[in-house]
């Protein structure tokens, strides 16, 4: 996609802070048309959150990160590819001991039961169905289908942070449940009209009663059947936010001329390569291999803020005290930005420190094969080689999206 200088809308929203309710209502109006493109493209995005909207040179959104983006298609299901890594790693029997946790859950009864009920349920789900022989190609893609439907988008996927309460509740079987009727509360300061705390109940809710397409409303109660929506995306609708744009608090938005307009917001660029609304924000990868260079000293603390206050220097060592990952650092920037008794000149000195001294959390690799001394570095190799090989590129077809030969 295109380069989208003004960064993303987390990191504005880190920098101001509080959005007057005309901005955010801009904003908001700009998000709910990215992700009704998106439907009317048949697809389902599945982490929809401040991050993935980025801002463009013009100063108007753009949503990115089309990970978890979903259109119903079974090549879309990463268990599928779960699968038969694993079987696949059997049959050659290829021993991958994974990293010191893996091998210390792997002595783990309860553990080694999981994991065998796990891989019993993978085996049941793509397991090479009887019947079916190998060059019954068309049946095999049409029980593919009818099987695989049943299960997707219903797994837990996207950020936690921004999930529906239903799906927070799954999430949390084995925790305390929060209860979001109990947790939502509106702020004194800054102001919400009675209008926004309306749309925010009325979307913060059960699904019941939440404000949607009417026509998700009636294919939970069954008012439309699965044959009638065979034509499209079994998930979503096009033009699906109706409702929500009808809401009061979006009265007199001109849905039609938002792209002509001013955004609150447009970034001061020197030139294209500019990139000071990235520098903040850091990069997110699982894969990385880099290693931590060691949390300072309060003494190296002390010594490179030596003519700074105790108390700066004392919070300058807690900042950088513990690893961070991205949203960690988020946190850390908003934490400094909220400090007492420090003037902007100290606040922006402690980012710039946190940024030379602190050291970003390792994360762990995902895949047991990565997390593998012995086997990781060959199956990067063999990734690397073959990530592409037999794809063609797609365009849009009335009919839906068709492989290209």
């Amino acid at each position: 996609m295109d380069y989208m200088p003004g960064g993303d809308f987390l990191s504005l929203l880190i920098r101001e802070s509080t959005l007057h309710e005309s901005v955010a209502r801009f904003y908001i109006s700009e998000m709910i048309l990215a992700v009704e493109e998106i439907h009317r493209l048949k697809f389902i995005h599945r982490d929809i959150k401040p991050d993935n909207f980025l801002i463009s040179a013009s100063g108007h959104l753009k949503i990115s990160d089309f990970g978890l983006a979903f259109d119903g298609h079974w090549s879309h299901d990463a268990s599928y590819y779960n699968y038969h890594r694993s079987v696949l790693l059997t049959r050659l029997r290829v021993g991958v001991a994974g990293d010191e946790l893996d091998q210390k859950e792997d002595c783990n009864i309860k553990k080694q039961i999981e994991t065998t009920r796990s891989l019993m349920a993978l085996i049941q789900r793509h397991e090479f169905p009887d019947g079916i022989g190998e060059d019954d190609l068309e049946d095999l893609l049409e029980w593919r289908n009818k099987w695989t439907n049943r299960y997707l988008c219903h797994s837990m996927v996207g950020t936690s942070q921004y999930m529906a309460p239903e799906v927070i509740r799954v999430w949390q079987l084995l925790t305390k449940e929060q209860n979001h009727k109990k947790m939502l509360k509106m702020p004194i300061r800054p102001y919400v009209s009675d209008k926004g705390q309306d749309l925010l109940r009325r979307l913060i809710c059960e699904k019941q009663t939440r404000l949607c397409s009417r026509r998700y409303q009636m294919i939970d109660r069954g008012q439309i059947g699965t044959r009638q929506m065979e034509h499209i995306c079994p998930y979503v609708f096009p033009d699906d936010a109706e409702d929500i744009k009808s809401h009061r608090w979006f009265k007199n938005v001109p849905w039609d001329q938002l792209h002509t307009m001013t955004p609150p917001f447009i970034p001061q660029l020197h030139g294209p390569d500019d990139t000071r609304y990235f520098e903040e924000a850091g990069s997110i990868d699982d894969m990385s291999d880099s290693e931590s260079t060691g949390v300072p000293s309060p003494e190296k603390v002390r010594s490179v803020l030596q003519d700074f206050r105790p108390g700066f220097q004392d919070l300058a060592y807690q900042l950088v005290a513990e690893p961070y990952d991205t949203v960690k650092l988020r946190g850390l920037q908003r934490q400094i930005q909220s400090a007492p008794r420090t003037t902007s000149l100290e606040k922006d000195l402690l980012k710039h420190f946190v940024e030379l001294y602190g050291h970003k959390e390792r994360k762990r690799p995902r895949d047991r094969i990565l997390r593998d001394k012995a086997a990781k570095a060959v199956a990067m190799d063999v990734r690397k080689r073959t990530a592409f090989m037999g794809y063609t590129w797609r365009r849009m077809r009335p009919e839906g999206y068709l492989a290209m030969a």
